[in-house]
């Protein structure tokens, strides 16, 4: 697990040269993107507190009428939430989180659980708790692009004020399209394209879409396109992946 999460926040940290503007063609397919697929597209680090086999946290909470419980897992994109979390509910309640800690894990390891719980009738419930400061800025965006922000964990995009269409990029030998889980990494990404690119500068615009929203498109969808689109994370996640592997490295074997 550490080593496919240093590979791909290597990989997303890898953002170069901008090359062009590019809506997503519908193309007809016959079959939904396979699971597969849809893991290599989530591959970013992503915290939950577990215990000691790295099994999730459970919590439980009523349901609307109070006659039944429904289970949940909350899953932090920011680590420091994690932490913070854990924290609080180690003073609270020490007993429930004995010989349990925040760990990292792949989103597309927790997609293929939650996918895995679809359908049953005590299915778990996985709750995406999205970085405070980020959903702030979320909501400064997506007024200016004409549209509330209607919650989730936000990904910030660029977008073209013409054709309506995705920013690519090229990175290695393809083009792919950033979704930024900070959006300071997106105005990164736009200076960028000031310099390289200044005659596509003025016709770009940024937005917000859920990861919620992605994730379920992703699932249900037949569109080959969609595995275009990268997520790229924080800084900070990055650096998480790469302390895990220097603690990895140094474990004895």
């Amino acid at each position: 697990m550490i080593n496919q999460l240093v590979q791909s926040a290597a990989k997303l940290s890898l953002i170069s040269g901008v090359t062009l503007l590019s809506s997503l063609t519908p193309v007809t397919k016959t079959l939904a993107l396979s699971t597969e697929e849809v893991v290599k597209t989530l591959k970013i680090p992503v915290f939950v507190v577990a215990d000691e086999k790295g099994k999730p946290l459970v919590g439980q909470f009523n349901t609307k009428d109070k006659k039944d419980k429904k289970a949940f897992i909350y899953v932090f994109i920011n680590r420091n939430d994690a932490k913070t979390f854990y924290n609080n509910l180690k003073k609270k309640s020490p007993d429930v989180i004995k010989n349990s800690q925040v760990v990292m894990q792949p989103l597309g390891s927790v997609y293929q659980t939650e996918l895995s719980q679809s359908g049953k009738p005590n299915s778990i419930l996985f709750l995406y708790i999205p970085e405070k400061q980020q959903v702030e800025q979320a909501k400064k965006v997506s007024k200016d692009a004409g549209h509330p922000y209607k919650g989730g964990v936000p990904l910030f995009v660029l977008t073209s004020v013409k054709n309506k269409g995705y920013l690519t990029i090229k990175q290695k030998d393809h083009e792919v399209i950033p979704l930024f889980l900070t959006y300071d990494k997106m105005k990164e990404l736009l200076s960028k394209v000031k310099k390289e690119k200044p005659e596509l500068a003025g016709d770009l615009k940024s937005d917000v879409i859920p990861l919620e929203g992605f994730m379920a498109k992703l699932k249900n969808s037949n569109d080959p396109n969609l595995t275009k689109f990268i997520l790229v994370p924080s800084e900070d996640s990055i650096r998480a992946v790469r302390e895990a592997e220097a603690k990895f490295k140094g474990a004895p074997k």
